[in-house]
């Protein structure tokens, strides 16, 4: 099995936009020069590392009510 084809499969798909673009790096790193890549991989990271930042802060404050420390005021059906 292809290696495209397996991370396809193996994506959780409330998170599609969130992964690496696989695809798209491949095609730039075929079509493109060096510095297209690298400036495509490091955009892909930075998108990849935010979400994960984010998603990290959801659980924090879920199972404690805080980021980094500090309290911070839970809204929705947790607040209750």
């Amino acid at each position: 099995m292809k290696f495209a084809k397996k991370l396809q499969e193996e994506l959780e798909q409330g998170w599609n936009g969130q992964y690496l673009d696989y695809k798209a790096l491949k095609k730039v790193m075929k079509n493109g020069e060096g510095e297209d890549f690298c400036n495509a991989l490091s955009s892909e990271l930075h998108k990849v590392h935010d979400f994960m930042r984010h998603q990290q802060e959801a659980l924090q404050v879920g199972f404690f009510g805080r980021v980094d420390g500090q309290d911070v005021e839970m809204s929705g059906p947790k607040a209750a």
